[in-house]
């Protein structure tokens, strides 16, 4: 565990897990440790079924497909679609849909529904060009998280 000094001056404690994930003591979500840090790795998108659907890239932000299509950017805990959608957040390595449904896990997903076995994780696609990223839609009131599987859990997750 280390300590970190917050913007209202007070310390926060931190522990990083041994997927290399940081994880705020006490607070609310899971931030990977590479887009604190500046490390360039990526962090697989798994579905109810256990494939490896999209990837976080290495900037800590662009969600790309495995055949290399960018579908949507992450904004803090906040997932949008390139047209601004809001689509859900990240959270203890779980993304969530707008309900409060699981939609993918990350290998350091805690918490959350069962989670399958892991697939093979397909070979990358070249990356293509990020479109411009939309005006933000206002984030609606976080529902509960539910404990079990969105009905949305592939790719059409991105295309909401």
């Amino acid at each position: 565990m280390s300590l970190r000094k917050s913007s209202r001056g007070g310390l926060r404690a931190w522990w990083l897990d041994g997927d290399g994930a940081i994880l705020p003591v006490g607070g609310r979500g899971l931030l990977p440790w590479f887009a604190i840090c500046g490390y360039r790795s990526m962090m697989t998108l798994y579905n109810r079924k256990g494939q490896a659907v999209a990837y976080i890239a290495d900037d800590g932000q662009s969600i790309y497909l495995y055949g290399g299509k960018p579908v949507a950017w992450l904004s803090g805990e906040a997932v949008y679609s390139y047209g601004g959608r809001y689509l859900g957040w990240l959270q203890n390595g779980w993304v969530w849909d707008r309900s409060g449904y699981a939609s993918f896990f990350t290998n350091e997903a805690h918490g959350g529904p069962v989670k399958p076995a892991r697939q093979a994780r397909p070979a990358r696609g070249a990356r293509g060009a990020r479109p411009a990223r939309g005006a933000r839609e206002a984030r609606p009131a976080r529902p509960t998280r539910q404990i079990s599987w969105s009905r949305v859990s592939d790719e059409q997750f991105f295309e909401q």
